[in-house]
């Protein structure tokens, strides 16, 4: 999954101007999702929420939020992969997928190279985050 993000990220412009960013926009897309995923996490309620794969695209504060997943494919890249991981475990992956090519540690010759963050996101991934498959609550 770490490679879909890394060419998606590859094959935008790199053209700026003051209103266009196409690599911070794609980047700025992936970590808002995996934000307002986990952002719902309240220890005293009864659905405690966090990285669940519930996503309010409704609420005001995710205006615009599903078109730029569906403007970079998100939703055809999960379903190559939605018999291996949840969505909720793929919204932090592809999060930090974003993170690790946009970092100044990446390598092109070696994205996981010792000391990247492409390196310590994938030896530190936990895997096990329990999709909500109704998101009723939220």
């Amino acid at each position: 999954m770490f490679a879909d993000i890394f060419k998606i990220f590859d094959d935008l412009s790199t053209e700026l101007t003051a209103q266009n960013n196409p690599r911070g926009s794609f980047v700025g897309c992936l970590l808002r999702a995996a934000g307002h995923d986990f952002m719902d996490y309240r220890v005293d309620e009864e659905h405690q929420g966090g990285s669940d794969g519930c996503i309010n695209f409704n609420d005001p504060d995710n205006a615009g939020l599903q078109k730029c997943l569906e403007f970079h494919e998100i939703p055809e890249l999960y379903s190559n992969y939605k018999d291996h991981v949840s969505l909720a475990d793929f919204i932090v992956i592809i999060a930090e997928a974003a993170m690790a090519r946009s970092h100044s540690s990446y390598s092109a010759s070696d994205p996981y190279e010792d000391g990247t963050l492409a390196q310590k996101f994938r030896d530190g991934f936990k895997f096990g985050r329990v999709t909500d498959e109704e998101c009723s609550w939220n």
